[in-house]
């Protein structure tokens, strides 16, 4: 099948201003999904969508296979869904370029340390298990609470009092990747009836959300860079 990766990388958050090109233990961000989509080596295309024409600047002459793109500046309002910013990537393709994708993997460049055998993973899940979706979790073994009648109740009474080894995991969206089937996509199916999962370790899920995350991962990024070079 033919596979197109999608790297949303909007670049006018208040909080994080500059974000997409900003440099983490020496290089752009983005630099870093764009090589492990790359390093993957599944894919026809790697498109970016951006709402900075220096982000398409930067992609063009670093990355001159990358298609980098300009998007409506109202799918980077606060209220727009990811799934129209995929649709109008995809489109774009299909409509400017003639590149016609069976499957779509939305890259997400808040979460630098995805490695590519996690998308040659989710690939090969939507391909073997016949599922409409896959996205990437980590397993969770906290004691969840919802809004109860008399304030938060437990979430699973079973796992109330057990240990915490014990407990049944739940598995939190990381965000990192969603790979579909375009049809799926195109019948404004996000999730489709067949999900499946890659399992990622919660040190590689991490997000960068606000300043403190952003200082986070990028030492986790420059410890792996010196780990690299010992090697």
């Amino acid at each position: 099948p033919r596979c197109v990766a999608v790297i949303p990388a909007k670049n006018t958050y208040e909080s994080l201003p500059n974000i997409v090109l900003r440099k983490f233990a020496g290089r752009p961000l983005i630099d870093y999904t764009i090589d492990t989509a790359r390093r993957a080596g599944d894919f026809d295309q790697i498109s970016v969508t951006t709402d900075d024409p220096e982000v398409v600047d930067h992609c063009r002459k670093k990355f001159p296979e990358i298609l980098a793109s300009l998007r409506p500046m109202e799918l980077s309002l606060p209220k727009a869904r990811i799934g129209d910013v995929l649709e109008e990537a995809v489109c774009r393709l299909e409509e400017g370029f003639g590149v016609y994708p069976d499957i779509l993997l939305l890259l997400n460049l808040h979460t630098p340390l995805l490695t590519p055998r996690y998308v040659r993973r989710a690939i090969d899940t939507l391909l073997v298990f016949n599922a409409d979706t896959v996205i990437s979790v980590y397993e969770d073994n906290s004691l969840h609470f919802v809004h109860g009648a008399n304030g938060l109740e437990v979430l699973n009474r079973g796992m109330e009092n057990g240990i915490r080894l014990e407990r049944e995991a739940l598995f939190t969206d990381n965000g990192a990747i969603f790979a579909a089937w375009r049809d799926v996509v195109a019948n404004g199916q996000w999730y489709g009836n067949r999900v499946g999962h890659v399992l990622m370790p919660s040190a590689l899920s991490q997000s960068i959300s606000d300043p403190t995350t952003a200082w986070l991962i990028e030492q986790m990024l420059k410890h792996r860079l010196e780990s690299e070079l010992a090697n």
